[in-house]
């Protein structure tokens, strides 16, 4: 797949059948990690935790890492801190119409990191 130019992404990771042990089986380009665990480090450090480390362990194996359900700039700012280098949630942009996206592009938003 890799050598063909495809990407495969591993989505909603730490949750199902999205698990440690087909990273090693498998030649994934990027890691969604679950909004499920992003938004539970609010109240909970072992969410933190493991949020944290997956960045971590994810990073080591040379894949990218995208957070999931980012909904307020503390933990996007958090999350950048922990090594995480691409979010998406509704706190940068909620769905939207394609004429609506061209226009929302050319405000040129920058987020820090």
């Amino acid at each position: 797949m890799v050598e063909m130019g495809l990407a495969l992404a591993m989505d909603d990771f730490g949750t199902g059948y999205s698990s440690i042990d087909l990273l090693s089986q498998w030649p994934f380009s990027v890691v969604k990690i679950d909004q499920g665990l992003i938004q539970r480090m609010i109240t909970s450090e072992k969410s933190t935790t493991i949020v944290q480390a997956s960045i971590r362990m994810v990073h080591q194996l040379g894949i990218k890492v995208v957070a999931e359900g980012i909904e307020s700039g503390a933990v996007y700012d958090f999350l950048l801190n922990s090594g995480c280098t691409e979010a998406q949630g509704f706190w940068m942009g909620k769905p939207m119409e394609f004429s609506e996206f061209l226009t929302f592009l050319k405000v040129d938003q920058r987020w820090r990191g």
